[in-house]
């Protein structure tokens, strides 16, 4: 009896530890969207994962087979059993943490062996670095540099068209508009698929001065493809372009229509639309009315879009100005909190 008990518990014993195991073990999963319409597999097996197709295996059994399915439909995969210091660096990005994360990060790279964790580690440090990058501008050279790394590294890897993205936006953002249209092109050109076709082609239209015929055409391809983020975008392009032109009026009426409607449109077009209809009513007239108008705008981005960098600065800057104009020494207070937030904010 004494001995059946002992058989009793470590069978139960085993049984713990396996479903223990069991539940431990996490295979991979994907999520595809097709038809607008997502679905997600799990408990895969991952082959490769290029630019143009994904590889899977749905189970492991004799009749599993390999799949592949077209890169562009794909919109997440999660591999299983991820080491510790690649989790943290996930949590790291995904909370806004981009020191914490690029350490992380290049912990992965340099220790852990699985060529996976080695590829995604090399992607999302550069990523991590691009968007640290934009509170701290020393860090967008760094970006560059690992962009490029992974570039040279992983040319045929599904991450390689946002590669090229963030490498054209970091680019632009150091003032390298040559590497930038250069990254831009290339993303541009339809080797990977109509999507990130489409939003090469606006950042290049943007970079080569903003053509109002290509960025309207460029709007009617991307409302086509559901590409809302590109349609305010470019709308904003378009507005800035006719600004640009001198068509003031023009320009004005395409910036009211992005910011009456801003619902899907990110903060950073929506403080530049704003931005961009102060500028026309500085250039529409020398009233004080227009002057007061424009510092309207220009404060409303002071307000609600500091996290907008770049745009935050230029209306610091012009509301500054306008304040002098306007109200001289009634303003000297708010002029100088604005000036010491301007210079706290440049550092």
């Amino acid at each position: 009896m004494h001995r059946l008990r002992i058989l009793v518990v470590i069978t139960v014993t085993m049984l713990v530890l396996l479903v223990s195991g069991q539940a431990l073990a996490q295979g991979d999963s994907i999520v595809i969207k097709i038809a607008g319409k997502e679905s997600k597999l799990e408990n895969i097996s991952l082959g490769k994962e290029g630019w143009d197709s994904v590889r899977y295996k749905v189970s492991s059994g004799p009749g599993s087979r390999w799949q592949d399915e077209p890169t562009e439909n794909v919109v997440d995969v999660i591999h299983g059993n991820q080491p510790q210091r690649f989790s943290n660096a996930e949590k790291y990005r995904k909370n806004g943490n981009w020191k914490s994360a690029v350490q992380e990060y290049q912990g992965c790279i340099k220790h852990e062996r699985k060529e996976w964790v080695k590829i995604y580690a090399q992607y999302y440090l550069a990523e991590s670095l691009r968007m640290w990058g934009k509170t701290e501008p020393s860090k967008r050279e760094e970006a560059i540099k690992e962009f490029e790394v992974f570039k040279s590294k992983y040319s045929d890897h599904r991450f390689i068209p946002s590669a090229l993205y963030g490498l054209g936006l970091v680019a632009q953002a150091t003032g390298n508009t040559g590497k930038a249209k250069n990254a831009f092109d290339d993303l541009g050109g339809g080797k990977y698929g109509q999507s990130w076709e489409v939003r090469g082609q606006y950042y290049s239209i943007l970079l080569t001065g903003g053509s109002v015929s290509k960025l309207e055409k460029l709007i009617s391809k991307a409302r086509r493809l559901g590409m809302n983020d590109i349609v305010a975008a470019a709308r904003l392009g378009l507005a800035q372009a006719l600004l640009k032109n001198t068509k003031y009026r023009d320009a004005m009426k395409k910036f009211k229509e992005i910011v009456s409607d801003p619902e899907g449109v990110g903060k950073e077009v929506l403080a530049a639309a704003h931005n961009g209809l102060g500028d026309c009513y500085v250039k529409l007239g020398s009233r004080e009315d227009d002057k007061k108008k424009a510092l309207f705008e220009y404060l409303k981005v002071v307000t609600l879009y500091a996290s907008a960098r770049d745009e935050y600065i230029y209306a610091l800057g012009k509301a500054i100005d306008l304040l002098g104009e306007i109200g001289g020494d009634a303003y000297k207070d708010r002029i100088a909190d604005l000036r010491k937030e301007l210079a706290n904010t440049k550092r």
